[in-house]
């Protein structure tokens, strides 16, 4: 059974303070195979103009642009950039609900990344990364992006599973406010 690693609060940021305003979420499950699940959240379905009106999924094209590609699926479907539609529509139908990457022309995707790397994004993301997950070498990638983001990843854990009779705890949540 896949498990997800990380999870994407995807929104904007309010004009005057921290915090989000949410519209979709980005779940990233791994196991065998990683894939991205892009679900709307209830309050957009309530916009007359729903900017994501059902849940998408996207197996990533490779091990090493997993987040990436999320970010690519959400320029085309949150943000819904046009330039970037227009090309995406060449390689591959954006009504389709579930899409393998992997599948698709390498080079085309990878232009398509660097695309969207390159437009100014106008959202806002809050990033959520689990000790295990794949986007832990890959958060560096973000820098590259155009948009505000948060990233949270685990500074303390307790963690316990059927094999084990008692839990593992790591890490440290006293906070060091001149970090913040």
């Amino acid at each position: 059974m896949a498990t997800f690693t990380a999870y994407l609060l995807v929104g904007h940021g309010h004009p005057n303070d921290d915090g989000i305003i949410p519209i979709a979420e980005l779940a990233l499950s791994e196991n065998s195979r990683p894939a991205w699940t892009l679900r709307p959240r209830h309050e957009a379905f309530q916009q007359p103009n729903s900017p994501i009106p059902k849940q998408r999924i996207w197996i990533p094209s490779h091990a090493e642009h997993i987040l990436e590609d999320g970010l690519l699926m959400l320029a085309l479907y949150v943000w819904r950039d046009n330039k970037l539609r227009h090309l995406a529509r060449e390689l591959f139908d954006l009504q389709e609900h579930h899409l393998n990457l992997s599948a698709l022309d390498a080079k085309r995707i990878a232009d398509l990344r660097q695309l969207a790397r390159a437009e100014e994004l106008p959202g806002k993301l809050a990033l959520f990364v689990l000790r295990d997950s794949s986007l832990l070498n890959q958060l560096e990638k973000l820098e590259a992006w155009s948009i505000q983001a948060e990233v949270c990843t685990p500074r303390w854990w307790r963690i316990q599973n059927q094999w084990d009779a008692t839990p593992r705890i790591g890490g440290n949540l006293a906070v060091n406010h001149n970090e913040c």
